[in-house]
């Protein structure tokens, strides 16, 4: 942030009519005088010089700098503003499947094959506050013999508005195949999509531009943890040194999606391993997932309407999603503070539960001490996360279409 300057025109029309008493024989110089009223106008204008040039100086520096003041100085260092991007993923990473969920393709054109031409739309549910759109960047063809194929996606708009977690885009507007009145050909992302990034602020673009020397030696703490964090897609990592003994070390990701995919996975280590030193093994690792499920009762101060209803109840389950996938890594689940997000989202709402329980039931899901599979535990205290734990909402070992959080009036 640029310091506030210092206006020097109450001192430069002081200095003025001093000298103007002092060698001078010009006396009226009370407000509203002519002398004093040209006086006024000229070193107002030189004080918004003054201004404007001590603005201009303290550009020259990054930590004043700011638009294309801080490009400048960027150029010196070889490094550019990183621009908007926007999500698209391949084919080949098998994100974005179109499925039937009873039969094959063939069962649901004719027992024909069909292509799904570039262009179509994909997009994530019409009740979704929020209308998220992707395009068919390639055509797909369907075999009559499969029963899934996968597709190339690219967001429309740019920027991270367009992230998605898995699960999210399940629409599409292609209808040329015979049972599309029933719609029985499915989308949808088994994994998230979050790599678009915003054009890089000032502060962040400082950020680097000041770590930039420090960045440049190589494989020391700075470097491994800024190449990892030029990933689009990653919003903060926790390093881990020697976490498999001398001359190793380990970068958990925190996604801007509740999960790690894994070409995040793959992007992340191949920035480090470009920064690292040679002979040393550092490893990019997802957090471990701690999943959560839960069901609240909300108790009202008065009564509402059944569309008011499913709004309120809406608007909690919203607020239980941003807190939980809020987590960091290693961030506890506070219950007392889950409680207080709840409460604050309506005036309405008096309590939650009951006083000895004010949480229906709350389960985490964590893998078990083989790490083998994932087991669910009650946990109505809440959960202290360790060792590099993520709490999100789970949906894994869920039924599809079954809601984790549930919220009930």
């Amino acid at each position: 942030m640029v310091r506030a300057l210092e206006n020097k025109y109450e001192e430069l029309i002081n200095n003025a009519l001093m000298e103007l008493r002092n060698r001078t024989d010009i006396s009226q110089l009370v407000p509203g005088a002519k002398a004093r009223s040209l006086l006024e106008i000229v070193m107002r204008e030189t004080g918004n010089a003054y201004t404007s040039f001590s603005q201009e100086l303290l550009g020259a520096f990054v930590r004043y700098a700011r638009g294309d003041n801080l490009d400048m100085i960027a150029e010196l260092f070889g490094v550019s503003r990183k621009e908007a991007t926007r999500n698209e993923v391949s084919s080949l990473s098998k994100v974005q499947k179109f499925y039937v969920t009873n039969g094959t393709f063939g069962s649901i054109n004719n027992g024909n094959s069909f292509t799904i031409p570039a262009g179509v739309k994909v997009r994530n549910r019409s009740g979704d506050l929020q209308q998220i759109e992707y395009t068919l960047t390639e055509a797909v063809t369907c075999n009559a013999a499969d029963t899934e194929a996968y597709g190339s996606i690219r967001s429309v708009e740019f920027g991270p508005a367009t992230n998605v977690g898995a699960g999210v885009l399940v629409e599409h507007d292609f209808s040329l195949y015979a049972d599309y009145l029933n719609e029985s050909l499915k989308t949808i992302n088994i994994e998230g999509i979050a790599y678009a990034t915003e054009r890089e602020t000032d502060d962040a673009f400082r950020f680097r531009i000041i770590n930039t020397t420090l960045a440049s030696e190589q494989a020391n703490y700075v470097a491994i943890r800024t190449a990892a964090l030029s990933v689009p897609g990653v919003a903060d990592v926790v390093l881990d040194e020697f976490s498999r003994g001398i001359g190793t070390g380990a970068v958990y990701i925190k996604a801007v999606t509740p999960t790690v995919s894994e070409f995040l996975l793959a992007a992340v280590q191949d920035a480090i391993d470009r920064a690292k030193a040679f002979g040393n093994f550092v490893e990019a690792r997802a957090p471990k997932p701690v999943g959560i499920e839960l069901e609240v009762t909300l108790n009202l101060l008065k009564e509402m309407t059944t569309q008011e209803k499913a709004d309120l109840k809406n608007n909690v389950r919203d607020a239980i999603y941003n807190y939980i996938n809020g987590l960091d890594i290693n961030e506890s689940l506070d219950v007392a503070l889950l409680q207080r997000q709840i409460l604050g989202v309506h005036p309405n709402i008096k309590s939650i539960g009951t006083p000895t329980r004010p949480i229906d039931y709350l389960y985490v899901w964590k893998y078990s001490a083989a790490e083998d599979n994932r087991v669910r535990r009650e946990a109505l205290n809440g959960y202290t996360a360790s060792n590099f734990e993520r709490i999100v909402v789970e949906f894994t070992e869920l039924p599809d279409g079954e809601d984790p959080i549930r919220v009930k009036v």
